[in-house]
């Protein structure tokens, strides 16, 4: 049997989606190496009202916000 570390982010999100995904980034930042999976709420990226998850929508596998989150993946 093996174990792998897991990371559960705490995070208060809002409206601003460089500011969330900046504190996402400043957590995974402070994890240690031995971590490999990080788990975030379900309105990490943006936490707001209908409108606004409307502009910020993405189309599965492609858009800005999918593509920061990548962009950590492969960078931690």
């Amino acid at each position: 049997m093996t174990s792998d570390n897991i990371a559960l982010l705490q995070l208060c999100s809002g409206k601003n989606t460089k500011h969330n995904l900046a504190q996402i980034e400043q957590q995974i930042k402070q994890l240690p190496n031995s971590v490999k999976l990080v788990l975030t709420p379900e309105n990490a990226l943006l936490f707001s009202d209908n409108i606004s998850y409307r502009n910020f929508a993405e189309s599965q596998g492609e858009g800005p916000l999918q593509g920061a989150i990548v962009e950590m993946t492969r960078h931690y």
